[in-house]
């Protein structure tokens, strides 16, 4: 708790901890080759955050002193994301991509209004967004959680907690909404193995695993309610590998879905390169504007080996005049188009494998100009932070870290000051581990400038008492 809180200490030293398959690793693992045919489509959304309070003409960054241009209808980059972008963003997919294979939402449903959001408005929130997927997107959803999808922000408890049946809510309400996409069995999973669930992908071999991580998240303040050694949170870990050894056993494969970063797995983390670089996790962009341009992504999947062929970012620009008119959308990159050139020995019909994105990172580090590329992209044009020197290799660092303990993450000391409060931007940032700023700092962050005379209108400061009445009862 001191180190989320307040960073008084580094992370303690991580206890090793191991579960055992069922079955011993064949002797010959099955080889997945690719016949040259023609790659499927897959659709990724996340972080969509829908303020459906989003009221346009409004002050986008209320100030007494520094009056605001008023919101416009299709969002501020001060702001969560109005419903009229979100319905831009899904038809836009819908007719570029209708024919997708499938679709893959890793969560983040909720506005970050921290301190304003209840149950009752969450369930509300999920459950409109889960209408508006099934509404506007063809193909089947497979979905995820993220730590904004429960009230308060982060809290899923662990079933030794008291307080783990006062959460079952947000189970139900998702395992009722996903069952149209993920069937009876799967849904059953979310209500009753804490969001997590695993699925088949119809016509395919392919299964999807979808983990809720927020049992891993330092911000979620239940898993500090006991000393108590829990390393296996609610048995998620031995449900991955259950669901891992299914799929082996019937000669599938498997992707593993979830709310977390961009990150390349090795099996020896003492000497990480691209010949034992065995996995990685795509990262979707935010639709929120909060973070940079909205965006998502689109993978093309090779059908025999399902593994990504090409990775492409479709965004709308803010800064266009007819933005807030009527946002355009297109294509912002395509990762082989523009990252496969830095790695000559990516050949044609490759895939993006785990060794090609730990070379590039091998070019990130020696070349400045293409890591800016990458630090350009990460925010889609909307704001660069700047990242140099110790940014930069922190930032590399991150990338290589799928096992969190070897990332280069620095826990700073000290309570956001009021130069914290005063200059902070959420979009202009390097090196940053926290989750859509979602952490202990940027809540209490949020609070103090809610509270701080002047900054507030009145009827906001009532309506914030209110809902921390019933969000944190007296």
């Amino acid at each position: 708790m001191t180190i989320s809180l307040i960073g008084l200490c580094q992370p303690p030293a991580v206890n090793p901890y191991n579960v055992t398959f069922p079955s011993a690793a064949p002797a010959a693992p099955k080889v997945w080759t690719s016949s040259g045919k023609s790659p499927f489509q897959v659709l990724h959304f996340s972080d969509v955050h829908i303020d459906r309070q989003y009221t346009p003409g409004s002050e986008a960054n209320y100030s007494p002193a520094t009056p605001t241009e008023p919101a416009g209808p299709f969002g501020e980059h001060t702001c969560d994301s109005p419903v009229p972008l979100v319905d831009s963003m899904l038809e836009f997919a819908q007719q570029t991509v209708g024919d997708a294979k499938f679709a893959i939402f890793t969560g983040d449903v909720v506005e970050a209004a921290l301190w304003l959001v209840n149950q009752s408005d969450v369930t509300s929130d999920l459950q409109d967004w889960n209408a508006e997927l099934a509404a506007k997107i063809q193909p089947t959803v497979f979905p995820s959680f993220g730590n904004h999808d429960t009230a308060p922000v982060n809290s899923f408890p662990r079933n030794t907690s008291a307080a783990a049946s006062g959460f079952q809510w947000t189970f139900n309400v998702q395992s009722a909404a996903w069952e149209n996409w993920i069937g009876e069995a799967a849904a059953s999973q979310v209500q009753h193995d804490s969001g997590s669930y695993s699925a088949m992908v119809s016509g395919t071999n392919l299964r999807i695993i979808s983990v809720n991580t927020q049992y891993w998240y330092i911000d979620n303040f239940y898993l500090y309610d006991s000393d108590t050694f829990q390393p296996d949170p609610n048995g998620v870990l031995a449900f991955i590998v259950e669901q891992l050894q299914a799929t082996e056993d019937a000669g599938q494969r498997a992707w593993v879905i979830g709310h977390d970063e961009f990150m390349i797995g090795y099996s020896d983390y003492n000497n990480r390169q691209a010949a034992n670089a065995i996995a990685y996790g795509s990262l979707s962009p935010a639709l929120t504007p909060r973070s940079g341009n909205p965006a998502f992504k689109m993978y093309d999947v090779d059908p025999d080996t399902f593994e990504l062929m090409d990775v492409k970012v479709y965004t709308t620009n803010m800064s266009n005049p007819s933005y807030q008119t009527n946002p355009t959308w297109e294509l912002y990159y395509s990762a082989r188009d523009t990252y496969a050139p830095l790695v000559p020995s990516l050949s044609a019909n490759q895939s993006l494998s785990p060794a090609f994105w730990h070379n590039l990172t091998d070019v990130f580090a020696a070349n400045n100009t293409a890591f800016q590329m990458y630090n350009t992209f990460k925010s889609r044009d909307g704001a660069v932070g700047s990242c140099t020197g110790s940014c930069v290799n922190a930032t590399i660092c991150g990338l290589r870290a799928m096992r969190s303990e070897d990332n280069c993450d620095v826990v700073s000391p000290g309570l956001p000051s009021r130069r914290d409060l005063e200059t902070a931007t959420p979009i202009n940032r390097g090196y940053d581990m926290d989750c859509e700023g979602a952490g202990i700092g940027h809540v209490m962050k949020k609070l103090t400038r809610q509270t701080t005379p002047g900054s507030t209108t009145p009827e906001t400061l009532a309506e914030l008492r209110k809902r921390l009445e019933t969000i944190i009862p007296s």
